[in-house]
């Protein structure tokens, strides 16, 4: 079980309590196009960043891309789009 001091309280929805902890950050230049990569290793994993409107899935043995733009500084959270296993 996790901790509550680990918790976070999403102050944007009335969905209650969620981790927020990772243990890498991407910092993204604001006003900018940019363009993000990803592939996986053990099993397709569709990834968001819901507040920037994109998702792309992570494939064994593909290459996915998605161009987006920051248009608003702030802290944006990514996440598992689905659950796997």
């Amino acid at each position: 079980m996790v901790p509550d001091n680990e918790l976070l309280k999403d102050n944007l929805s009335n969905l209650g309590w969620r981790l927020l902890m990772t243990d890498t950050r991407l910092i993204v230049p604001f006003g900018t196009q940019s363009t993000r990569l990803t592939t996986s290793l053990d099993g397709i994993h569709p990834f968001s960043f819901s507040e920037l409107g994109n998702l792309i899935d992570a494939i064994p043995g593909r290459l996915n891309s998605v161009n987006f733009k920051v248009t608003k500084p702030g802290l944006y959270y990514g996440q598992c789009a689905e659950i796997c296993g």
